[in-house]
């Protein structure tokens, strides 16, 4: 679909184009999609600059998966891991030099279920 900033969040940006993706990756029903990667903020889940995610799209996520943020008050998205608080939510990076931050107004557009490597 387009590319994922993990790191800063970015303006969405799309440029679909077909992937070959292994079946394993995917669940049976739900729909799916993948994006490129943008930076380092998760390298500590295995997931480098120029990887692919692959996503399945659905509204919520466990604290702690990861997941593609839309802020949409800034019209930004993100790839982090996601922790639900009292009035907040928390995006957290799995990288041990960058520190999280919080947003009050997040939609998770979805889980990701793979990663294949660049």
């Amino acid at each position: 679909m387009g590319l994922i900033a993990a790191g800063s969040p970015i303006e969405p940006i799309q440029n679909p184009e077909p992937i070959e993706v292994p079946r394993s990756m995917l669940g049976r029903g739900g729909s799916y999609y993948a994006l490129r990667v943008l930076g380092t903020s998760m390298i500590d889940e295995g997931i480098s600059n120029g990887d692919i995610v692959i996503v399945r799209e659905q509204p919520d996520v466990e604290n702690g998966e990861k997941a593609v943020a839309y802020l949409p008050d800034k019209n930004e998205v993100t790839l982090k891991k996601v922790y639900r608080e009292k009035n907040r939510i928390k995006l957290v990076p799995a990288n041990k030099r960058m520190k999280p931050f919080y947003e009050t107004n997040v939609e998770v557009q979805g889980k990701v279920v793979g990663v294949l490597k660049k």
